[in-house]
Protein backbone atom coordinates (compact mmCIF):
# COMPACT_ATOMS: atom_id res chain seq x y z
CA UNK A 1 0.00 0.00 0.00
CA UNK A 2 0.91 3.50 -0.43
CA UNK A 3 2.92 4.35 2.97
CA UNK A 4 2.73 8.16 4.90
CA UNK A 5 4.39 9.05 7.99
CA UNK A 6 1.51 9.65 10.00
CA UNK A 7 -0.10 6.01 8.93
CA UNK A 8 3.19 4.88 10.99
CA UNK A 9 3.19 7.58 13.55
CA UNK A 10 -0.57 5.96 14.07
CA UNK A 11 1.15 2.72 14.27
CA UNK A 12 3.70 3.03 16.79
CA UNK A 13 1.34 5.88 18.93
CA UNK A 14 -1.31 2.09 19.28
CA UNK A 15 2.37 0.25 20.08
CA UNK A 16 3.11 2.62 23.01
CA UNK A 17 -0.35 2.63 24.26
CA UNK A 18 -0.35 -1.17 24.28
CA UNK A 19 3.16 -1.18 26.29
CA UNK A 20 1.49 1.06 28.83
CA UNK A 21 -1.59 -0.61 29.33
CA UNK A 22 0.18 -3.91 29.53
CA UNK A 23 2.58 -2.92 31.99
CA UNK A 24 -0.33 -2.70 34.24
CA UNK A 25 -1.65 -6.06 33.86
CA UNK A 26 0.03 -7.51 36.70
CA UNK A 27 1.06 -11.10 35.62
CA UNK A 28 0.32 -13.75 39.23
CA UNK A 29 3.06 -16.10 38.17
CA UNK A 30 6.18 -14.47 39.14
CA UNK A 31 8.52 -15.28 36.93
CA UNK A 32 10.51 -12.23 35.33
CA UNK A 33 10.21 -11.61 31.55
CA UNK A 34 6.86 -12.96 31.52
CA UNK A 35 4.38 -10.42 29.60
CA UNK A 36 1.54 -10.79 27.35
CA UNK A 37 2.83 -9.01 24.33
CA UNK A 38 -0.03 -6.76 23.15
CA UNK A 39 2.55 -4.67 21.37
CA UNK A 40 3.46 -7.91 19.15
CA UNK A 41 0.29 -7.22 17.56
CA UNK A 42 1.06 -3.54 16.69
CA UNK A 43 4.30 -5.09 14.39
CA UNK A 44 2.66 -8.07 13.31
CA UNK A 45 0.34 -6.02 11.48
CA UNK A 46 3.11 -3.47 9.93
CA UNK A 47 4.72 -6.15 8.98
CA UNK A 48 2.02 -7.61 6.70
CA UNK A 49 0.39 -4.62 5.57
CA UNK A 50 3.55 -2.14 5.59
CA UNK A 51 6.81 -4.50 5.12
CA UNK A 52 9.26 -5.58 7.74
CA UNK A 53 11.15 -2.16 6.99
CA UNK A 54 8.61 -0.15 8.76
CA UNK A 55 8.08 -2.92 11.21
CA UNK A 56 11.66 -3.26 12.52
CA UNK A 57 11.72 1.27 12.52
CA UNK A 58 8.64 1.04 14.90
CA UNK A 59 9.63 -1.96 16.86
CA UNK A 60 13.02 0.06 17.63
CA UNK A 61 11.25 3.66 18.05
CA UNK A 62 8.66 1.78 20.40
CA UNK A 63 11.19 -0.22 22.57
CA UNK A 64 13.76 3.54 22.77
CA UNK A 65 10.39 5.38 23.60
CA UNK A 66 9.48 3.13 26.26
CA UNK A 67 12.84 2.62 27.85
CA UNK A 68 13.67 6.36 28.03
CA UNK A 69 10.31 7.17 29.53
CA UNK A 70 9.33 4.71 32.01
CA UNK A 71 12.49 2.10 32.01
CA UNK A 72 16.10 2.73 32.73
CA UNK A 73 18.84 0.93 30.95
CA UNK A 74 18.54 -2.58 31.45
CA UNK A 75 15.12 -2.82 30.46
CA UNK A 76 15.59 -1.15 27.55
CA UNK A 77 18.28 -4.15 26.66
CA UNK A 78 15.78 -7.04 27.62
CA UNK A 79 13.22 -5.39 25.27
CA UNK A 80 15.55 -4.62 22.48
CA UNK A 81 17.45 -8.05 22.88
CA UNK A 82 13.78 -9.75 22.87
CA UNK A 83 12.17 -7.15 20.36
CA UNK A 84 15.05 -7.95 17.81
CA UNK A 85 15.00 -11.60 17.99
CA UNK A 86 11.54 -12.08 17.89
CA UNK A 87 11.35 -9.97 14.91
CA UNK A 88 14.03 -11.58 12.80
CA UNK A 89 12.28 -15.06 13.64
CA UNK A 90 8.63 -13.79 12.42
CA UNK A 91 9.97 -12.48 9.70
CA UNK A 92 11.93 -15.04 8.18
CA UNK A 93 8.33 -17.55 9.05
CA UNK A 94 6.49 -14.65 6.75
CA UNK A 95 8.89 -14.47 4.21
CA UNK A 96 10.12 -17.59 3.59
CA UNK A 97 7.50 -19.95 4.64
CA UNK A 98 3.82 -20.12 3.97
CA UNK A 99 2.84 -20.56 8.19
CA UNK A 100 -0.29 -19.01 9.20
CA UNK A 101 0.15 -15.75 11.25
CA UNK A 102 -0.94 -17.23 14.42
CA UNK A 103 1.75 -19.80 14.02
CA UNK A 104 4.08 -16.49 13.27
CA UNK A 105 2.94 -14.60 16.07
CA UNK A 106 3.47 -17.95 18.53
CA UNK A 107 7.23 -17.98 17.31
CA UNK A 108 7.30 -14.51 17.84
CA UNK A 109 6.09 -14.57 21.64
CA UNK A 110 8.60 -17.63 22.38
CA UNK A 111 11.44 -15.81 20.90
CA UNK A 112 11.19 -12.80 22.72
CA UNK A 113 10.99 -14.63 26.02
CA UNK A 114 14.37 -16.33 24.87
CA UNK A 115 15.90 -13.37 23.45
CA UNK A 116 15.30 -11.59 27.43
CA UNK A 117 16.75 -14.53 29.20
CA UNK A 118 19.79 -14.78 27.13
CA UNK A 119 20.66 -11.06 28.19
CA UNK A 120 19.96 -11.59 31.68
CA UNK A 121 21.72 -15.05 31.88
CA UNK A 122 24.78 -12.35 30.45
CA UNK A 123 24.03 -9.49 33.16
CA UNK A 124 23.29 -11.60 35.97
CA UNK A 125 26.42 -14.36 35.09
CA UNK A 126 24.41 -17.24 35.72
CA UNK A 127 23.15 -20.04 33.97
CA UNK A 128 21.15 -20.79 36.80
CA UNK A 129 18.16 -18.75 35.10
CA UNK A 130 17.93 -21.45 32.12
CA UNK A 131 15.42 -23.11 34.45
CA UNK A 132 13.23 -20.33 33.97
CA UNK A 133 13.05 -21.50 30.18
CA UNK A 134 10.58 -24.27 30.17
CA UNK A 135 7.89 -21.51 31.76
CA UNK A 136 8.51 -19.16 29.68
CA UNK A 137 8.42 -21.27 26.35
CA UNK A 138 4.89 -22.30 27.43
CA UNK A 139 3.57 -18.45 28.21
CA UNK A 140 5.35 -17.69 24.84
CA UNK A 141 2.98 -20.24 22.82
CA UNK A 142 0.35 -19.36 25.24
CA UNK A 143 0.23 -15.34 24.62
CA UNK A 144 1.73 -15.48 21.17
CA UNK A 145 -1.19 -17.86 19.82
CA UNK A 146 -3.81 -15.14 21.64
CA UNK A 147 -1.72 -12.32 20.19
CA UNK A 148 -1.74 -14.19 16.69
CA UNK A 149 -5.74 -14.59 16.94
CA UNK A 150 -6.31 -11.02 17.73
CA UNK A 151 -3.59 -9.83 14.86
CA UNK A 152 -5.38 -11.47 12.28
CA UNK A 153 -9.06 -10.20 13.10
CA UNK A 154 -7.67 -7.06 12.74
CA UNK A 155 -5.53 -7.80 9.61
CA UNK A 156 -8.57 -9.20 8.04
CA UNK A 157 -10.65 -5.59 8.96
CA UNK A 158 -7.70 -3.23 8.45
CA UNK A 159 -6.05 -4.57 5.07
CA UNK A 160 -9.41 -4.74 3.03
CA UNK A 161 -9.61 -0.77 4.36
CA UNK A 162 -6.39 0.25 3.90
CA UNK A 163 -5.77 -1.82 0.00
CA UNK A 164 -9.24 -1.29 -1.28
CA UNK A 165 -8.26 1.17 -3.61
CA UNK A 166 -4.63 -0.17 -4.38
CA UNK A 167 -5.42 -3.40 -5.67
CA UNK A 168 -6.03 -3.36 -9.65
CA UNK A 169 -7.85 -6.15 -11.48
CA UNK A 170 -6.60 -6.92 -15.00
CA UNK A 171 -8.02 -9.62 -17.69
CA UNK A 172 -6.10 -10.41 -20.68
CA UNK A 173 -7.57 -12.66 -23.72
CA UNK A 174 -6.13 -15.51 -25.40
CA UNK A 175 -5.39 -14.37 -29.18
CA UNK A 176 -7.34 -16.89 -31.90
CA UNK A 177 -5.55 -16.72 -35.43
CA UNK A 178 -8.01 -17.62 -38.02
CA UNK A 179 -4.81 -17.10 -40.57
CA UNK A 180 -1.53 -15.71 -41.17
CA UNK A 181 0.60 -17.53 -38.35
CA UNK A 182 4.17 -17.42 -38.34
CA UNK A 183 4.50 -14.38 -40.98
CA UNK A 184 4.82 -12.39 -38.17
CA UNK A 185 8.06 -13.54 -36.99
CA UNK A 186 8.85 -14.04 -40.77
CA UNK A 187 8.71 -10.62 -41.52
CA UNK A 188 10.73 -9.40 -39.12
CA UNK A 189 13.68 -10.49 -40.66
CA UNK A 190 12.92 -7.96 -43.45
CA UNK A 191 15.44 -6.11 -41.09
CA UNK A 192 18.22 -8.55 -43.26
CA UNK A 193 16.91 -8.88 -46.00
CA UNK A 194 14.09 -6.85 -47.28
CA UNK A 195 13.11 -9.07 -50.54
CA UNK A 196 11.26 -10.91 -47.78
CA UNK A 197 7.31 -10.10 -47.55
CA UNK A 198 5.30 -8.18 -45.02
CA UNK A 199 3.64 -10.69 -42.48
CA UNK A 200 -0.22 -10.57 -42.93
CA UNK A 201 -2.60 -12.31 -40.05
CA UNK A 202 -6.06 -12.14 -38.97
CA UNK A 203 -6.50 -12.53 -35.50
CA UNK A 204 -9.81 -12.12 -33.25
CA UNK A 205 -9.17 -11.39 -29.02
CA UNK A 206 -11.44 -14.13 -27.00
CA UNK A 207 -13.44 -13.77 -24.16
CA UNK A 208 -11.45 -16.58 -23.05
CA UNK A 209 -8.41 -15.56 -21.02
CA UNK A 210 -6.40 -15.03 -17.61
CA UNK A 211 -7.79 -13.00 -14.76
CA UNK A 212 -5.46 -11.29 -11.94
CA UNK A 213 -5.60 -9.29 -9.45
CA UNK A 214 -2.44 -7.55 -8.40
CA UNK A 215 -0.84 -4.84 -5.68
CA UNK A 216 2.26 -3.70 -4.64
CA UNK A 217 4.45 -5.28 -2.63
CA UNK A 218 8.17 -5.93 -0.79
CA UNK A 219 9.08 -8.90 -3.63
CA UNK A 220 8.03 -10.24 -6.47
CA UNK A 221 5.56 -12.70 -5.80
CA UNK A 222 3.36 -14.64 -8.12
CA UNK A 223 0.16 -16.96 -7.61
CA UNK A 224 -1.82 -19.20 -9.58
CA UNK A 225 -3.46 -22.59 -7.58
CA UNK A 226 -0.77 -24.54 -5.65
CA UNK A 227 1.81 -22.77 -7.37
CA UNK A 228 3.92 -19.68 -5.88
CA UNK A 229 7.38 -18.02 -6.13
CA UNK A 230 8.34 -14.88 -3.78
CA UNK A 231 11.25 -13.73 -5.07
CA UNK A 232 13.80 -10.34 -3.54
CA UNK A 233 15.28 -8.21 -5.81
CA UNK A 234 18.19 -10.09 -6.39
CA UNK A 235 16.94 -13.78 -6.62
CA UNK A 236 14.69 -12.23 -9.42
CA UNK A 237 17.81 -11.07 -11.19
CA UNK A 238 19.89 -14.19 -10.47
CA UNK A 239 16.77 -16.81 -11.41
CA UNK A 240 16.94 -19.15 -13.97
CA UNK A 241 13.95 -20.99 -14.10
CA UNK A 242 13.46 -23.47 -15.78
CA UNK A 243 9.67 -24.43 -15.12
CA UNK A 244 7.97 -23.81 -17.98
CA UNK A 245 5.19 -22.14 -16.06
CA UNK A 246 7.09 -19.67 -13.83
CA UNK A 247 10.10 -18.60 -16.89
CA UNK A 248 7.49 -16.08 -19.15
CA UNK A 249 6.14 -14.45 -15.56
CA UNK A 250 9.57 -14.36 -14.10
CA UNK A 251 10.80 -12.71 -17.83
CA UNK A 252 8.41 -10.43 -17.40
CA UNK A 253 9.36 -9.23 -14.19
CA UNK A 254 13.23 -9.03 -14.98
CA UNK A 255 12.19 -6.46 -18.38
CA UNK A 256 10.12 -4.19 -16.11
CA UNK A 257 13.08 -4.32 -13.40
CA UNK A 258 15.38 -3.76 -15.87
CA UNK A 259 13.65 -1.11 -17.72
CA UNK A 260 11.98 1.14 -14.68
CA UNK A 261 13.69 -0.46 -11.81
CA UNK A 262 10.57 -1.83 -9.69
CA UNK A 263 10.06 -5.07 -8.80
CA UNK A 264 8.18 -5.27 -5.89
CA UNK A 265 4.97 -6.69 -6.68
CA UNK A 266 1.98 -9.31 -6.17
CA UNK A 267 0.44 -10.91 -8.87
CA UNK A 268 -2.68 -13.42 -8.34
CA UNK A 269 -3.84 -15.31 -11.48
CA UNK A 270 -7.37 -15.87 -9.68
CA UNK A 271 -8.58 -17.47 -12.55
CA UNK A 272 -7.54 -18.84 -16.46
CA UNK A 273 -9.97 -19.78 -18.61
CA UNK A 274 -7.69 -20.63 -21.78
CA UNK A 275 -5.46 -23.84 -22.11
CA UNK A 276 -2.09 -24.01 -22.13
CA UNK A 277 0.36 -24.60 -25.08
CA UNK A 278 -2.59 -25.12 -27.37
CA UNK A 279 -2.44 -22.00 -29.62
CA UNK A 280 -4.13 -19.37 -28.22
CA UNK A 281 -1.56 -17.52 -26.69
CA UNK A 282 -1.57 -18.08 -23.70
CA UNK A 283 2.30 -17.19 -22.90
CA UNK A 284 1.89 -13.76 -24.31
CA UNK A 285 -1.45 -13.34 -22.26
CA UNK A 286 0.71 -13.77 -19.17
CA UNK A 287 3.81 -12.00 -20.38
CA UNK A 288 1.53 -8.54 -21.30
CA UNK A 289 -0.43 -9.18 -18.00
CA UNK A 290 2.35 -8.83 -15.68
CA UNK A 291 3.83 -6.07 -17.66
CA UNK A 292 0.17 -4.48 -17.42
CA UNK A 293 -0.03 -5.62 -13.56
CA UNK A 294 3.05 -3.35 -13.45
CA UNK A 295 2.07 -0.50 -15.36
CA UNK A 296 -1.01 0.18 -13.20
CA UNK A 297 0.14 -0.85 -9.42
CA UNK A 298 3.44 1.74 -10.60
CA UNK A 299 1.77 4.48 -12.77
CA UNK A 300 3.99 3.57 -15.03
CA UNK A 301 2.32 5.11 -18.06
CA UNK A 302 3.33 2.42 -20.61
CA UNK A 303 1.68 2.72 -23.90
CA UNK A 304 -0.53 -0.18 -25.38
CA UNK A 305 1.89 -0.70 -27.90
CA UNK A 306 5.23 -0.42 -25.73
CA UNK A 307 3.33 -2.93 -23.40
CA UNK A 308 3.27 -5.08 -26.27
CA UNK A 309 6.92 -4.43 -27.19
CA UNK A 310 7.45 -5.18 -23.70
CA UNK A 311 5.68 -8.93 -23.02
CA UNK A 312 7.52 -9.92 -26.80
CA UNK A 313 11.07 -9.23 -25.05
CA UNK A 314 10.03 -11.12 -22.50
CA UNK A 315 8.41 -13.62 -24.05
CA UNK A 316 11.71 -13.53 -25.93
CA UNK A 317 14.21 -14.05 -23.40
CA UNK A 318 12.38 -16.89 -21.71
CA UNK A 319 13.30 -18.95 -24.70
CA UNK A 320 10.72 -18.33 -27.07
CA UNK A 321 11.55 -17.20 -30.79
CA UNK A 322 7.69 -16.06 -31.25
CA UNK A 323 7.03 -12.72 -33.51
CA UNK A 324 4.84 -10.08 -32.21
CA UNK A 325 1.30 -11.77 -33.33
CA UNK A 326 0.80 -13.41 -30.17
CA UNK A 327 1.32 -9.97 -28.14
CA UNK A 328 -1.77 -9.00 -29.82
CA UNK A 329 -3.90 -9.70 -27.23
CA UNK A 330 -2.99 -7.06 -25.39
CA UNK A 331 -5.97 -5.09 -27.59
CA UNK A 332 -8.53 -7.15 -25.69
CA UNK A 333 -11.28 -8.52 -27.48
CA UNK A 334 -12.07 -7.66 -31.66
CA UNK A 335 -11.62 -9.01 -34.89
CA UNK A 336 -8.08 -7.34 -36.60
CA UNK A 337 -6.07 -7.25 -39.15
CA UNK A 338 -2.25 -7.26 -38.59
CA UNK A 339 0.58 -6.26 -40.95
CA UNK A 340 4.07 -6.94 -39.75
CA UNK A 341 6.84 -5.26 -41.48
CA UNK A 342 10.12 -5.82 -39.69
CA UNK A 343 9.61 -4.00 -36.44
CA UNK A 344 7.07 -2.19 -37.28
CA UNK A 345 3.05 -3.29 -36.77
CA UNK A 346 -0.37 -2.00 -38.14
CA UNK A 347 -3.47 -2.75 -36.89
CA UNK A 348 -6.80 -1.93 -38.52
CA UNK A 349 -9.99 -3.66 -37.16
CA UNK A 350 -12.17 -5.50 -39.26
CA UNK A 351 -15.83 -5.11 -39.67
CA UNK A 352 -17.16 -8.77 -40.08
CA UNK A 353 -20.75 -8.76 -40.94
CA UNK A 354 -22.68 -11.68 -40.25
CA UNK A 355 -22.89 -14.55 -37.62
CA UNK A 356 -19.62 -16.31 -37.63
CA UNK A 357 -18.83 -19.41 -35.48
CA UNK A 358 -15.39 -21.18 -34.73
CA UNK A 359 -14.38 -24.16 -32.74
CA UNK A 360 -11.21 -24.28 -30.99
CA UNK A 361 -10.81 -28.09 -30.62
CA UNK A 362 -7.91 -29.27 -27.80
CA UNK A 363 -6.52 -33.00 -29.07
CA UNK A 364 -4.82 -33.37 -25.68
CA UNK A 365 -1.53 -34.23 -27.56
CA UNK A 366 0.43 -31.01 -27.04
CA UNK A 367 3.26 -29.85 -29.09
CA UNK A 368 6.77 -28.45 -28.57
CA UNK A 369 6.07 -24.47 -29.57
CA UNK A 370 9.83 -23.94 -28.69
CA UNK A 371 11.02 -26.45 -31.12
CA UNK A 372 8.86 -25.52 -33.81
CA UNK A 373 9.69 -21.72 -33.89
CA UNK A 374 13.52 -22.70 -33.48
CA UNK A 375 12.87 -24.87 -36.74
CA UNK A 376 11.18 -22.85 -39.04
CA UNK A 377 13.40 -19.75 -37.62
CA UNK A 378 16.59 -21.90 -39.05
CA UNK A 379 15.37 -21.15 -42.62
CA UNK A 380 15.60 -17.41 -42.73
CA UNK A 381 16.75 -14.58 -43.62
CA UNK A 382 18.33 -16.28 -46.71
CA UNK A 383 17.13 -18.56 -49.15
CA UNK A 384 19.55 -21.26 -49.63
CA UNK A 385 17.40 -24.68 -50.89
CA UNK A 386 13.96 -25.72 -51.77
CA UNK A 387 12.52 -25.88 -48.43
CA UNK A 388 13.81 -22.08 -47.93
CA UNK A 389 12.13 -21.04 -50.52
CA UNK A 390 8.85 -23.02 -50.16
CA UNK A 391 8.61 -21.86 -47.04
CA UNK A 392 9.49 -18.11 -47.88
CA UNK A 393 6.86 -18.43 -50.27
CA UNK A 394 4.44 -19.25 -48.27
CA UNK A 395 4.45 -17.24 -45.15
CA UNK A 396 5.17 -14.23 -47.94
CA UNK A 397 3.30 -14.02 -51.32
CA UNK A 398 0.51 -16.74 -50.74
CA UNK A 399 -0.23 -15.76 -47.19
CA UNK A 400 -0.36 -11.96 -48.43
CA UNK A 401 -3.15 -13.15 -51.38
CA UNK A 402 -5.13 -15.38 -48.77
CA UNK A 403 -5.47 -12.88 -45.89
CA UNK A 404 -7.15 -10.36 -48.07
CA UNK A 405 -8.84 -12.91 -49.65
CA UNK A 406 -10.32 -14.14 -46.11
CA UNK A 407 -11.03 -10.51 -45.25
CA UNK A 408 -12.85 -10.00 -47.69
CA UNK A 409 -14.52 -13.15 -46.68
CA UNK A 410 -15.62 -11.73 -43.58
CA UNK A 411 -16.84 -8.59 -44.24
CA UNK A 412 -19.52 -9.90 -46.97
CA UNK A 413 -20.59 -12.89 -45.46
CA UNK A 414 -18.73 -15.12 -47.38
CA UNK A 415 -18.82 -18.53 -45.18
CA UNK A 416 -18.10 -21.25 -47.10
CA UNK A 417 -15.44 -19.62 -49.00
CA UNK A 418 -13.93 -18.90 -45.91
CA UNK A 419 -14.18 -22.45 -45.50
CA UNK A 420 -12.56 -23.54 -48.49
CA UNK A 421 -9.85 -20.79 -48.18
CA UNK A 422 -9.28 -22.30 -44.16
CA UNK A 423 -8.60 -25.97 -45.78
CA UNK A 424 -6.22 -24.82 -48.95
CA UNK A 425 -4.03 -23.02 -46.11
CA UNK A 426 -4.06 -26.05 -44.71
CA UNK A 427 -2.67 -28.59 -47.18
CA UNK A 428 0.10 -25.49 -48.14
CA UNK A 429 1.15 -25.39 -44.71
CA UNK A 430 1.29 -29.19 -44.63
CA UNK A 431 3.14 -28.73 -48.21
CA UNK A 432 5.32 -25.97 -47.13
CA UNK A 433 5.87 -25.61 -43.87
CA UNK A 434 5.70 -28.68 -41.86
CA UNK A 435 8.82 -30.08 -44.06
CA UNK A 436 10.82 -28.04 -41.72
CA UNK A 437 9.79 -29.42 -38.54
CA UNK A 438 9.07 -33.12 -37.16
CA UNK A 439 7.07 -30.93 -34.73
CA UNK A 440 4.61 -30.31 -37.54
CA UNK A 441 3.63 -33.67 -39.26
CA UNK A 442 0.94 -33.50 -36.47
CA UNK A 443 -0.96 -37.49 -37.14
CA UNK A 444 -3.23 -36.67 -34.41
CA UNK A 445 -4.51 -33.41 -36.24
CA UNK A 446 -4.64 -35.09 -39.60
CA UNK A 447 -6.61 -38.12 -38.41
CA UNK A 448 -9.13 -35.77 -36.45
CA UNK A 449 -9.47 -33.85 -39.88
CA UNK A 450 -9.83 -37.20 -41.81
CA UNK A 451 -12.96 -38.14 -39.36
CA UNK A 452 -14.94 -34.93 -39.20
CA UNK A 453 -14.16 -32.71 -42.70
CA UNK A 454 -17.62 -34.39 -44.13
CA UNK A 455 -19.69 -33.39 -40.78
CA UNK A 456 -22.94 -31.89 -41.37
CA UNK A 457 -22.11 -28.01 -39.98
CA UNK A 458 -18.43 -27.98 -40.86
CA UNK A 459 -17.70 -25.35 -43.73
CA UNK A 460 -13.65 -25.30 -42.83
CA UNK A 461 -10.69 -26.56 -40.65
CA UNK A 462 -7.11 -26.04 -40.09
CA UNK A 463 -4.40 -26.36 -37.56
CA UNK A 464 -3.88 -23.26 -34.98
CA UNK A 465 -1.21 -21.49 -33.69
CA UNK A 466 2.39 -22.79 -34.24
CA UNK A 467 0.80 -25.74 -35.83
CA UNK A 468 0.97 -29.40 -34.52
CA UNK A 469 -0.89 -31.54 -32.40
CA UNK A 470 -1.83 -28.85 -29.82
CA UNK A 471 -5.12 -28.05 -31.47
CA UNK A 472 -7.53 -27.95 -34.03
CA UNK A 473 -9.58 -25.46 -35.45
CA UNK A 474 -13.15 -25.51 -37.59
CA UNK A 475 -15.51 -23.19 -39.26
CA UNK A 476 -19.06 -24.19 -38.69
CA UNK A 477 -22.46 -23.39 -39.76
CA UNK A 478 -23.73 -20.46 -36.78
CA UNK A 479 -27.23 -22.53 -36.32
CA UNK A 480 -25.38 -25.86 -35.81
CA UNK A 481 -22.52 -25.01 -33.69
CA UNK A 482 -23.76 -26.32 -30.68
CA UNK A 483 -24.60 -29.22 -32.23
CA UNK A 484 -20.92 -29.76 -33.97
CA UNK A 485 -19.89 -28.92 -30.77
CA UNK A 486 -21.52 -31.70 -29.21
CA UNK A 487 -20.81 -34.23 -31.53
CA UNK A 488 -17.47 -33.49 -31.22
CA UNK A 489 -17.01 -33.77 -27.76
CA UNK A 490 -18.91 -36.88 -26.91
CA UNK A 491 -17.82 -39.09 -29.91
CA UNK A 492 -13.98 -37.60 -29.35
CA UNK A 493 -14.05 -37.09 -25.41
CA UNK A 494 -12.50 -33.17 -26.61
CA UNK A 495 -13.07 -30.60 -24.97
CA UNK A 496 -14.30 -27.83 -27.46
CA UNK A 497 -13.91 -23.36 -26.95
CA UNK A 498 -16.83 -21.43 -28.76
CA UNK A 499 -15.96 -18.61 -30.55
CA UNK A 500 -18.28 -16.16 -31.85
CA UNK A 501 -18.05 -13.16 -33.80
Amino acid sequence: MKKSLPALAVFLTFALVCSYIESLIPIPFGVPGMKLGLTNVVIILLLYLFGPFDAIVVSILRVLLIGFMFGNLYSLCYSLAGGLLSFICMYLLYRFSKFKMITVSVVGGVMHNVGQLIVAIFFFDTGYLIYYLPVLLISGVVTGALIGVIAQAVYSRVDKFLHKDNSVDIFIPGRFCILGEHSDWASSYRVDNPDIEKGYAIVIGLKEGIYLNAKKADTFIYEFEDKKINLTKKQLLDDNNDDEFFSYVISSAKVILDKYNVYGITVNCTKSTIPLKKGLSSSAAICVGIIRAFNKVYGLNISLEEEMNLAFIAENNAGSMCGKLDQICAYGRGVRLIQFDGDNIDITSIKSSGKWAFLAIDLEKGKNTKKILSDLNSHYPIINDEKDRKLHDFLGAYNKDIINIAKNCLENEQYNELGEIMCEYQEGFDTNVAICSEELKAPYLHEFFHNIKELDGVLGYKGVGSGGDGMAQLLVEYDKKESVKQYIEEKFKLECILIKI
